[in-house]
């Protein structure tokens, strides 16, 4: 059983019903050992999504760095174009293949374990997308060790932005984390 696999979701939703049934009846005997078993499931199943999403975002960053490696190994070669449309094309197709992952995700996210692991999935695709930034920002310096001015604003814009985002996802992580259920998002 994999993530990508038709009825993973499916069973994942009869375990979160498994879970509140049993949580909702601790009158039955035996219910506590239930209930930390129904856990220990979702928690691998939770897992197996952290992995999955890991899986696909690293990909799509390593082939980021092959292309950029492979654009004729000349650091002058990779264009603000190119550049662009490298990152933004494997990141669009690695997001498109983690869309329906998402969307079920948020859609449980009224329970405090989905909110974590959506906010998780978030970190680790800002940490991907940040860490081709900075590979790109490196290949644009020229053979002399120079860069243009407009260049190095744009690359140091986006990476400051996607810092940003960082930070405001990690702290909404680490509001998730201290105060249980809590889906609002922090102010900065």
């Amino acid at each position: 059983m994999n993530v990508g696999n038709e009825n993973f979701f499916l069973l994942l939703k009869q375990l979160d019903e498994c879970i509140s049934y049993v949580e909702s009846n601790p009158q039955y005997a035996e219910s506590n050992v239930y209930l930390l078993k129904f856990r220990q499931l979702q928690s691998w199943a939770l897992g197996m999504i952290r992995s999955h999403v890991l899986s696909v975002l690293r990909s799509a960053s390593s082939q980021v760095q092959a292309a950029i490696r492979s654009s004729g190994g000349n650091k002058a070669s990779l264009s603000e174009g190119v550049e662009a449309s490298v990152i933004y094309i494997r990141f669009k197709a690695a997001a498109s293949e983690l869309k329906s992952v998402s969307e079920e995700i948020e859609s449980r996210a009224s329970r405090k374990e989905y909110v974590h692991v959506l906010a998780e999935c978030h970190k680790l695709c800002c940490e991907q997308r940040l860490w081709s930034c900075t590979l790109c920002t490196f290949y644009m310096f020229d053979a002399s060790g120079t860069i243009s001015s407009l260049k190095l604003q744009v690359s140091y814009t986006g990476v400051c932005k996607l810092k940003m985002v960082l930070l405001y996802i990690n702290r909404g992580l680490h509001v998730v984390m201290t105060a249980g259920l809590s889906t609002r998002a922090p102010t900065l």
